[in-house]
């Protein structure tokens, strides 16, 4: 999204985010400069992806807060943070 924006840093499969039957991806960008020098930002793309892929189409992006946050030096999955398709247990 930014010619310097270091994206690709960190990359972790998501799982399965939307529930839809194909992983998902994270792509951390550490270095993206957006209204401030190195907020970084962390890109979600629902899968399956195809072809190139231009971060700025990307179904959700995290941005930093402020400057030198750096998001997206690490990514990770978090699995299936809702809980709706397996409900926590009761014992």
């Amino acid at each position: 999204e930014d010619n310097n924006d270091q994206a690709g840093f960190s990359v972790a499969g998501a799982g399965d985010i939307n529930a839809d039957g194909y992983d998902d991806l994270i792509i951390g960008a550490p270095s993206l400069d957006l209204g401030a020098v190195r907020v970084g930002a962390s890109y979600v793309v629902l899968g399956p992806v195809q072809g190139d892929l231009e971060l700025a189409a990307a179904d959700a992006k995290l941005i930093g807060s402020k400057e030198s946050t750096c998001t997206g030096t690490s990514v990770a999955g978090a699995g299936d943070i809702d809980r709706e398709s397996r409900p926590f247990p009761t014992s």
